[in-house]
């Protein structure tokens, strides 16, 4: 309750700004279940793409 308090007052925004690095971190870290995903369908296609052609 005293963080929300405190970012509700505060009047210097500044300091809550992040560098171009950390926002691309941040974003990265929570698509990762997504990438994951996109990962695992790839590979499940790669896989029946080599089962048809090579059965």
């Amino acid at each position: 309750m005293t963080i929300a308090r405190k970012l509700r007052t505060d009047l210097d925004k500044q300091s809550f700004t992040a560098t171009h690095s950390m926002i691309e971190l941040k974003y990265l870290t929570r698509h990762t279940a997504r990438f994951k995903e996109d990962c695992t369908l790839k590979k499940v296609s790669y896989t029946r793409i080599l089962d048809i052609l090579f059965p």
